[in-house]
């Protein structure tokens, strides 16, 4: 008799153990969740999302993948006018151009 309270305590003890695992694994998956959550509340912050059409896609996706997991409606990005990318591409051809003209002025004047 007392062998199987004993058993019996053991494998109560053992499924607890079990039960705590799986509530200690759910909340480090929440708190992962959550990093990603404020991740990308961060990024978007800094306007990373405006950078490329892949990177505003990529952030939609996260969005939407959180949404799913919280049960809620996505509230997606909107897309800018002019990705930074592209505002970037013609800063530069700018200077390429600014830096040629110069050069070409220095050689009409230059006897």
């Amino acid at each position: 008799m007392f062998n199987k309270n004993i058993k019996k305590l053991h494998e109560e003890v053992s499924k607890m153990r079990q039960e705590l695992n799986t509530v200690i694994k759910q909340d480090e998956l929440f708190k992962k969740i959550q990093e990603i959550r404020d991740e990308l509340n961060s990024s978007i912050e800094e306007g990373k999302q405006n950078d490329s059409p892949e990177m505003f896609g990529f952030y939609n996706g996260v969005i939407f993948t959180l949404s799913m997991i919280y049960n809620q409606e996505p509230e997606y990005l909107s897309a800018p006018d002019e990705w930074d990318e592209d505002i970037k591409a013609k800063q530069e051809e700018e200077i390429k151009k600014k830096k040629t003209e110069k050069k070409e002025k220095k050689l009409k004047f230059s006897w």
